[in-house]
């Protein structure tokens, strides 16, 4: 049997395996069209690999596990030798500091799913209009997929596994100079299971500026008038954890009778975790709450953006080959 590296897309309420006929692509087809999640794997191009099997018997079992957001908000150390230019260095007083905020504060949202029906309302409830806009499942990181994407993105969204692979790869990234981040706007993560949201928020925030046309008196004008630029991640992050307003939003997005699984328990245990990628001043960033800052890939367009995007994502999949949980949504533009 001819094999193929490909990556694999699978979608909620799983039912027949299509072979890619060029590239041996096995794309499991959902009634709703939904993807739950995506990897990188070599199969048959003409049968689906056994563990997939198991995967779809116990999907909806595990729920959340696959395709909701990381609880961790742990703060990466970062060096001031290691990355001298950055702005926003976290050192061990720093991050201490962050902890005992974050200990003190014990907030916990449920996790957000990566489902672009669900979040297109809630962005819409947030205060950003979804007539020109709105996100989009990316079905693959192949040139056919994004081929499919209306063009040009405003931004990327990838949901992907915490695991100890990724967890424990070598720190390289090229942290944004200050120069940088005077135009990037950039919040740090301190609520457990929040990254939803922050990636929401870095995603909306750092879009090209036609689209930053909030609703007046709306929760994200509010909070972006309050959070510009300049004001530190941690201090953003301070004001986020005292408004109850998007806590409750945020809640209501969980407990939608859009999510395609049921939220579980407020204590479950959640692996993955979101991200986002844009393009500032013709510059690729990558933007994790989890981190000291926006980090650097190069450049970039809005044009390209989405492809670009998808080459960054493509190196947190290679650290996992045989991880089964990325999903990958785009801001678009909205058609018909």
């Amino acid at each position: 049997k001819k094999q193929a590296h490909t990556e694999l897309l699978l979608l909620r309420n799983t039912i027949p395996y299509i072979p890619h006929e060029e590239t041996g692509t096995i794309l499991a087809i959902s009634n709703d069209k939904h993807r739950v999640a995506s990897y990188n794997t070599n199969v048959p191009s003409s049968s689906p690999p056994p563990s997939l099997v198991l995967l779809i018997s116990c999907i909806f079992a595990v729920g959340n596990g696959f395709h909701t957001e990381a609880e961790s908000t742990e703060p990466f150390i970062v060096s001031q030798t290691h990355h001298p230019q950055h702005r926003h260095i976290l050192t061990m007083a720093d991050a201490a500091q962050d902890a005992a905020a974050s200990t003190k504060t014990k907030q916990k949202w449920f996790p957000l799913e990566s489902n672009p029906s669900l979040i297109n309302n809630y962005i819409q409830k947030l205060g950003f209009d979804t007539s020109l806009y709105e996100f989009v499942d990316v079905f693959s990181t192949e040139d056919w997929a994004i081929d499919m994407i209306p063009q040009p993105a405003a931004a990327v969204l990838m949901l992907y596994p915490l695991t100890q692979t990724q967890l424990s790869a070598p720190l390289d990234d090229t942290i944004a100079t200050k120069e940088m981040e005077d135009k990037v706007w950039f919040i740090k993560q301190r609520i457990g299971n929040a990254c939803g949201t922050i990636g929401l928020l870095h995603a909306l925030l750092n879009a090209p500026e036609p689209l930053q046309i909030f609703q007046q008196e709306s929760w994200i004008k509010t909070f972006a008038d309050d959070c510009p630029i300049p004001l530190s991640p941690i201090a953003k992050a301070e004001r986020l954890e005292q408004d109850s307003k998007i806590a409750n939003l945020h809640d209501a997005a969980t407990s939608s009778s859009e999510n395609a699984t049921g939220r579980g328990n407020i204590d479950d245990k959640v692996e993955t975790h979101f991200i986002a990628v844009v393009c500032v001043d013709d510059k690729l960033y990558e933007l994790d709450g989890r981190k000291a800052g926006p980090v650097y890939h190069g450049p970039t367009s809005q044009a390209t953006l989405l492809k670009d995007a998808c080459k960054v994502i493509k190196t947190f999949m290679a650290r996992d080959p045989n991880e089964m949980r990325f999903t990958i949504t785009a801001l678009a533009p909205k058609q018909g």
